[in-house]
């Protein structure tokens, strides 16, 4: 379940992003565009080149902190979240899935 919440998590931000990308060079939703062209460019991402521009420092540091800081998000959030000790990770899902009670 865990593997399974970190792909959506993983998954939901390379989407993110795709849409974007996509919205932004062909147009969004209400904009006259090539359904066509905006698939091609919604999947024109790919994972792993994706991955290894963001990791590329250099270039990185011209964008924006917040776009840093999802670059970062989208090549850590697998690796952090399971570099977490099970007993943390455990507590913090009762945490989120559950009521307090005293």
């Amino acid at each position: 379940m865990l593997k399974r919440a970190i792909s959506d998590a993983y998954y939901a931000l390379f989407h993110c992003l795709a849409e974007s990308n996509a919205n932004l060079l062909v147009g969004g939703p209400n904009a006259d565009r090539s359904d066509p062209a905006w698939i091609q460019a919604y999947r024109a991402l790919v994972h792993r080149k994706a991955k290894d521009k963001f990791r590329k420092q250099d270039p990185m540091r011209r964008f924006p902190e917040a776009l840093r800081q999802f670059a970062d998000e989208f090549c850590e959030a697998i690796t952090d979240c399971l570099a977490v000790p099970k007993k943390h990770r455990r507590a913090f899902a009762i945490y989120l899935l559950t009521e307090f009670r005293r």
